[in-house]
């Protein structure tokens, strides 16, 4: 979180938490961490993006290819 704030990058609660969770578990012992379970939640950012971006392309590719509507 320090490094980011000094950064001024945005992040999210869910971010610092699951960053504290790793961090936390390899503090002791890299096998105390549920890889698993961090693989879900990055597949899960990883999957919003590329969701994000098929929305985008729908919306955008629908707005050029409508016909005009041209007032005589």
């Amino acid at each position: 979180m320090i490094m980011v704030s000094r950064n001024k990058l945005p992040v999210s609660s869910i971010h610092a938490f699951i960053g504290s969770l790793v961090g936390v578990g390899m503090a002791d012992d890299v096998r105390n961490v549920n890889w698993k379970l961090v693989g879900k939640y990055l597949c899960g950012w990883v999957m919003t993006i590329v969701f994000c971006c098929g929305v985008a392309y729908v919306m955008f590719s629908a707005s050029i290819h409508t016909p005009a509507y041209v007032v005589p």
